[in-house]
Formats: structure tokens, C-alpha cells, sequence
């Protein structure tokens, strides 16, 4: 006797009615043996042709088992969700669906007796027609204790009987008289039937509405047995009597783990490198947004197995992605779908995806209401050269419609509220937009929005799409400079820094210096004002857009970034951090290089601005220390002109322990004196901190959009970084 549940349900029902049928069939002379060698063909059959499934951009099948990941199923649709506007769209920027509705795993609901029927919606790519193929295998193996008939809807000719059409795939393994078994299964309830992709059968001529219509009858007759019906989640607004309708639900991170696992196999090198890298880093963010389905998590782990890193160049990601959505998918399964837009190329529908991406975008709009958007849809086709007749909302609703169903560009987030599928699609497209359109000005408006959040990911994207993106880092620095040029405060401390970087004695790249020497400029910024009316808020401000300034160095290949571990520490025991920076400084001051870069001047003449803060108890010992590394300093300056803060170290007053109230006040007085003829600014207390970190955190975004762009002279565009706003 087979050990599996179809070899057991054949011989049930050979003992049922099989030896009635060998008597009436005569000439078949059929036993209980030869019938279980059919069910054991069957078996093997299904476990052939559903084992195995195809990734998008794989040329060869794989195993199911080895990439199949449990699904989870929302009992409630996105669709008849019942939300405002403001609500979709701030679930909609957070890179994310609400994922409203009880979460259930999809096999463990399938599996469920109290589940007999369900309707099981989609968005394109999320994995319906692989789960139907794990239950079909599932219950080949023995697992689910029914008899799997899986049905291809776009195989099947509707015009033809559909229990004829399921009894043929019974017919191939060599049943006797197939229909006969095969009715007496469904009407027993031993069968599990699998129906495929209801989106697939054509419109045309009715076909989709006589294949509901037989569907229907199909589940009514056989009630029994257990039914699941696939269909895209935007094309379809039939109902099933006594059928769930429920949805499948976007990837958790738990399950695009899982996914991506699956997909390396056994390359466990190649999975922990995909790992860190798209889990980890801030900056895949938007590729973590579209791994949520199985398709194009697929897309990502086969551009990282490439190169075994993501290219910088996100545009061409993500350009593949909308490319799978729009042809790929379904070409690559022999797929031919009744569109109401199919004049519309490929190129036309990016077209009309980009326009109303970068209107939308532009006034802040993520979410559209479903005439609003037919209305934009409608107003495209009427400017096309051939525009069909009479194009009004309900064309453009329909139009709507096929899109949402057949790509799922557009997704319904709520009741008749309706957004990109994902938000980096927006992104994207609002960034095609502006690069189609440089000519009529849309480079120069995208610069006014430099600084907002919002708009990074659409800076990063358009200096990608630029074939010479020059143009758009000339408007960028322009937007630096006029930054800079509107702070007085800022234009000295920019002055200061580049002058500094002309005179230093070093091999690396002007800009790279100068935001070492801003650096420097900050630093002296932030202990003065921690100095001055103990600001310690202002002193933490200054600190925070500092070390923007050595992030740039650093991002400017600086060979030597300066080590934030040796400075002092504001927050903490201030006699405590000027005991541990003066043995510091001691002990460098003893090696001193005089390169214009290294930082032991600067931290002498901190511990010079701090040491009068100290009670007066404390002074003596500190005092002595400093005038030790003072005087060793100054014999290293001495022969040295053009070193930073040079001036400032050699005259001041060497302390002494004896010194009193009066005569650290007049330390205090001699640097501040100092700073002044060395900066040539009034008070370092009136920065701006907000105007700054927008000229630093714009300078640093600047450098991203560098990596990611196609220019002529890269080294001038970094040359142009931190020079005064007048050069």
C-alpha cells in the first residue's frame, strides 16, 4: 500500500465504486494494483511540475521548497478600509502599509476545516501563484490530507467543460475513465482544488465573466470539497457566494529575511554580506520598502549577487523594478492581458506615471482620491497624438483600474483612496520628470527644496539620471554659497578656513583642508560658548554641526581623519576631561610634527579657553601642566610660520600656580584677544547653529549625490566645497 494520501484515497475509493467501473468498463480489466500505480503517477506528476518554480531573472527552476516563505493573510481587504486622506498618507511616507486586519499565516488558514473557501487577493509579484504550488505539493507529499488539482486559469478554455479540463490532467497519469474518479473525489470532499490566476482569462468576448460563472457552479456542485481561487487584488470586483475574500499581506522584515535567506541557498557568505547591507544600512531604506514582495525582493537579491554590493546608482534598480511591474513579469509567464490602454507604450505609460509623481509630489500629495487620479489619467490621454474619443473620468477610471490590476503601479490604500505602490516609486518617477524636463527649468525649482527631508531621495535619483550631471552640481553649489553668503558669521569662519588651507604645507585636495581647519573653527566655537554664560545648549549645537565638518574631510578622502576620542568632554567632569586632554596633549606635543593638519595646537588652545572655568582650588596644578605643554609646543612653533593658531600659542602668558582671580581674567582677556586677530570676527557667540547645519548637512548631501552621478571633471565639482561664498 503507497504511503501517501492520493494512494490511500484511490484505494478508498476503488473499494467505493473502482471494481463496479473494471466490470462495466470491461475491456480495462483494471485492479486495485494498477489503480494505485495511477495515483502514485499523479503523485509524482504534480510533485514534478509544482516542485520546481522560476525567479524572475533566473534562467533555470529552482526548488519550491528551497525559496517558498510562509505568507501571512490579512482577513481584512486594503480596499474596503475606511480611512481620511491624512491618515493613508502618513501610514504611506512612514515606507510602510498599515497592514490593517488580523494577520494569519497563509498555510495555517488554508489548512483551517473552517476555511473551505477562500478568494485570495494580490498585489502583481506577491506570491499567490507560488503558495497554491506549496499547497499543491504540500498535499502531493502526504502533508495535507487531500488530493491536489491545480487549474491555470489562462490554460483553460472556458468555453470548454471544467471538470473535463480538470479530468484531463488525470487523464495524462492513466486513470480509467478519469471523470468518473475525479467527480467522485470532488464530491467527497478529498480533493483540494487550486484555481489560478482569475485575472489571466481575458475579458474579451465575456470569457472572464462565463469562467466566474462555471467558478461559481464549480464550488456549488462540489461543496464538499475544499476550493482557493487567486486573482490580482485590483482586478476583480466579482464576489463569491460563501467564499472569504482575503489578501495577502506585504513581507514583514522577519519574512524578507527568511526570503532572502532562501533565495543565497548556500551561499552563507553571500547572505550574510546581503544581510548587512540591505537590513542594516539607513540608506537602502527605499530598497527595504521594495523588497515587501517576493518579485522584486527577487529583483534585489539578484542585483546583489551580481557584484556582491548595491550599486550606487540606484535609478537602474529601480528603473528593473517598474520594468518587471510594467512587462517582465508577465511576459516571462507567457501572459497576454485585455488592457483598455494598450496603445499606451511602455514609454507613454512612464510618461504619464512621471507627470503626475512630480505634480503630486511637488505640492506635498501622496494620496489621490479615485476621481482626482482618473482625472489626471483622462487629461494625459486627451494630449496624446491620437487620443481616444470622447476621453472623460469614467475612460480614466477604467484606465485606473487596468493599471492598478495589471502592474500595480497604483495601489487602492483605502476605500477609493489610491497611491504608488510604494513610495520610492513616487521618488522615482518625480525625478524622471525632472530630468525629461531640465530644459523648462525643473533643475533650478528642485534646488530650492536642498535641506528638506523629503526631497533627498528625489536629489539623489535625478543627479543619477543625468547623462552629464554637471549642470546640476553647478546649480547645487550656487544654492551653497548663496546659504553661506547670507550669514556674516559663517562667511568669516568659511574665510578663515580657506586661507588656513592655502598656506598648509600638505598633499591632499583644498577642500579636504579647509574642512579640517572649519573643523578647527567650530571646536574654538563650541568652548566658547560653553565658556560664555555656561551655554552649554549652544556649546552641544555647535558640537553636532562640527562634526558634519570632519564627516566631509573624512567623505573628501582625507588620509588621516582627526580622532574625536581626544576631545573634551562637555557634558562630563570638566577637571576630569582637562586632566585626561593635557596628559594627551603632553604626550603628542613630545612628537609634534607641525603638519598644518594635526590637531595639538587646537587642543592646547581649547584647554587655554576651558581652564579658567575651574574653581579656583583646582587651578594650580592644571595651570603648571598647561604651561608644561605650552612651552614644549612653542619650541616645535617656533620655526614654524604657517601653522594655524601658531600666533595665539606663542603669546600667551605662560600660568602659574600662583596666579589669582585677576590674573586668569586676564588670560581669559589675551585669548580672546588672539581669536579675534586670528578669525577677524566679532563674537562666535551669534552662529547661527540652523543655517550652518544646513550649509554642512547640504555640503555632505552634496557628496552623496556626487557618488551616484555621471560628470565631466569630478575632482573640480569636490574643489568647489567650503570656499567662501565671494571666491
Amino acid at each position: 500500500m503507497l504511503n501517501t494520501t492520493i494512494a490511500t484515497a484511490a484505494a478508498w475509493l476503488w473499494s467505493q465504486y473502482g471494481d463496479d467501473l473494471a466490470k462495466r468498463a470491461g475491456k480495462w480489466l483494471w485492479d486495485q494494483a494498477r489503480w494505485e500505480q495511477a495515483a502514485q503517477a499523479y503523485r509524482e506528476a504534480v510533485i514534478a511540475r509544482y516542485g520546481f518554480t522560476r525567479v524572475l531573472g533566473r534562467p533555470d527552476p529552482i526548488p519550491l521548497e528551497g525559496i517558498f516563505t510562509d505568507l501571512f493573510i490579512l482577513d481584512r481587504l486594503t480596499a474596503t478600509r475606511r480611512y481620511d486622506r491624512e491618515s493613508v498618507a502618513e501610514s504611506f511616507v512612514r515606507r510602510g502599509g498599515r497592514g490593517d486586519g488580523k494577520r494569519h499565516h497563509a498555510l495555517r488558514l488554508i489548512t483551517d476545516p473552517d476555511h473551505q473557501r477562500l478568494f485570495i487577493l494580490g498585489k502583481p509579484g506577491a506570491g499567490k501563484t507560488t503558495l497554491l504550488r506549496y499547497v499543491a505539493l504540500q498535499a502531493a507529499q502526504g502533508k495535507i490530507d487531500k488530493v491536489p488539482i491545480m487549474v491555470t486559469l489562462r490554460d483553460w478554455d472556458v468555453e470548454r467543460d471544467l471538470l473535463d479540463f480538470i479530468a484531463r490532467e488525470f487523464d495524462i497519469c492513466r486513470f480509467p475513465q478519469a471523470r468518473p474518479f475525479v467527480e467522485r473525489l470532488l464530491q467527497d470532499g478529498r480533493a483540494i482544488v487550486l484555481f489560478d490566476g482569475l485575472d489571466e482569462v481575458p475579458l474579451a468576448e465575456e470569457r472572464r465573466k462565463m469562467a466566474i460563472r462555471q467558478l461559481r457552479d464549480f464550488a456549488d456542485r462540489y461543496h464538499s470539497s475544499q476550493c482557493l481561487i487567486t486573482c490580482r487584488i485590483a482586478a476583480t470586483d466579482y464576489v463569491f457566494e460563501r467564499f472569504k475574500t482575503v489578501e495577502l499581506a506585504d513581507f514583514t522584515e522577519e519574512q524578507m529575511r527568511a526570503y532572502a535567506r532562501h533565495w543565497f541557498g548556500n551561499q552563507p557568505r553571500k547572505w550574510k554580506r546581503f544581510s548587512r547591507e540591505f537590513f542594516e544600512k539607513k540608506e537602502h531604506a527605499p530598497l527595504r520598502e521594495l523588497g515587501r514582495t517576493p518579485l522584486l525582493l527577487s529583483l534585489i537579491c539578484l542585483a546583489f549577487d551580481e557584484t556582491q554590493e548595491f550599486a550606487p546608482r540606484r535609478a537602474e534598480l529601480y528603473e528593473e523594478a517598474v520594468d518587471a511591474l510594467l512587462k517582465k513579469w508577465d511576459a516571462s509567464r507567457e501572459i497576454r492581458r485585455d488592457t483598455i490602454y494598450k496603445d499606451l507604450t511602455v514609454g507613454r505609460k512612464r510618461q504619464l506615471f512621471s507627470r503626475i509623481a512630480a505634480e503630486a509630489f511637488d505640492a506635498g500629495q501622496y494620496v489621490f482620491r479615485k476621481r482626482e487620479l482618473a482625472s489626471k489619467i483622462a487629461a494625459f490621454l486627451r494630449r496624446l497624438p491620437h487620443p481616444p474619443d470622447e476621453v472623460d473620468e469614467d475612460v480614466g477610471a477604467d484606465v485606473l483600474q487596468a493599471i492598478a490590476a495589471q502592474h500595480g503601479i497604483f495601489v487602492e490604500q483605502a476605500h477609493a483612496l489610491y497611491t504608488f505602490a510604494h513610495l520610492t516609486f513616487q521618488e522615482y518617477f518625480t525625478a524622471r520628470y525632472i530630468v525629461q524636463n531640465a530644459a523648462s527649468g525643473t533643475l533650478d525649482r528642485l534646488m530650492a527644496h536642498i535641506g528638506d527631508d523629503r526631497w533627498r531621495e528625489v536629489f539623489l535619483l535625478t543627479a543619477s539620471l543625468l547623462d552629464d550631471a554637471t549642470p546640476f552640481f553647478d546649480r547645487f553649489q550656487y544654492a551653497l554659497d548663496a546659504l553661506a553668503a547670507k550669514d556674516k558669521v559663517l562667511s568669516r569662519l568659511l574665510a578663515w578656513a580657506a586661507r588656513e588651507a592655502e598656506q598648509a604645507a600638505v598633499d591632499v585636495n583644498q577642500a579636504a583642508v579647509r574642512a579640517v581647519y572649519f573643523y578647527w573653527t567650530l571646536s574654538i566655537t563650541a568652548y566658547l560658548a560653553r565658556t560664555h554664560d555656561l551655554d552649554l545648549a549652544h556649546a552641544r549645537a555647535i558640537i553636532g554641526n562640527r562634526n558634519f565638518a570632519i564627516a566631509l574631510a573624512r567623505d573628501l578622502n582625507l588620509a588621516r581623519p582627526l580622532d574625536l576620542a581626544r576631545d573634551i568632554d562637555l557634558d562630563r567632569d570638566l577637571d576630569l576631561s582637562l586632566n585626561f586632554a593635557i596628559a594627551s596633549a603632553i604626550a603628542r606635543a613630545r612628537t609634534y610634527s607641525g603638519s598644518g593638519l594635526d590637531s595639538t595646537p587646537l587642543d592646547v588652545l581649547l584647554m587655554a579657553i576651558l581652564l579658567p572655568m575651574l574653581p579656583q582650588g583646582k587651578l594650580p596644578s592644571r595651570a603648571l601642566r598647561l604651561t608644561e605643554v605650552l612651552t614644549m609646543l612653542r619650541e616645535q612653533l617656533r620655526e614654524r610660520e604657517h601653522v594655524p593658531l601658531r600666533q595665539i600659542l606663542m603669546d600667551l602668558p605662560l600660568p602659574r600656580a600662583n596666579w589669582g582671580h585677576e590674573e586668569w581674567r586676564d588670560f581669559d582677556a589675551a585669548v580672546r584677544k588672539g581669536l579675534q586677530r586670528e578669525f577677524d570676527i566679532e563674537s562666535f557667540e551669534t552662529l547661527d547653529t540652523k543655517n550652518l547645519r544646513n550649509y554642512l548637512e547640504g555640503s555632505l548631501f552634496l557628496l552623496d549625490c556626487l557618488e551616484e552621478a555621471a560628470v565631466e571633471d569630478r575632482a573640480a565639482i569636490k574643489a568647489q566645497l567650503l570656499r567662501p561664498p565671494s571666491s
